[in-house]
């Protein structure tokens, strides 16, 4: 019982690693997208700006 409570510790430490991991992951992407969003749409509007 001692060694499968062991291991069931680790692999919830290695889950909740995993999961923190993948947060962090996912907030760097949406700040990503946020960033390339605003620099398209500002782009975009210079570009327009342009063309009249």
């Amino acid at each position: 019982m001692k060694i499968i409570y062991v291991n069931h510790k680790i692999l919830t430490l290695q889950v909740i690693k995993k999961a923190t991991f993948l947060g962090w992951l996912f907030v760097f992407l949406i700040n990503f997208i946020k960033i390339f969003s605003n620099t398209y749409k500002f782009y975009y509007q210079t570009e327009y700006v342009n063309c009249l």
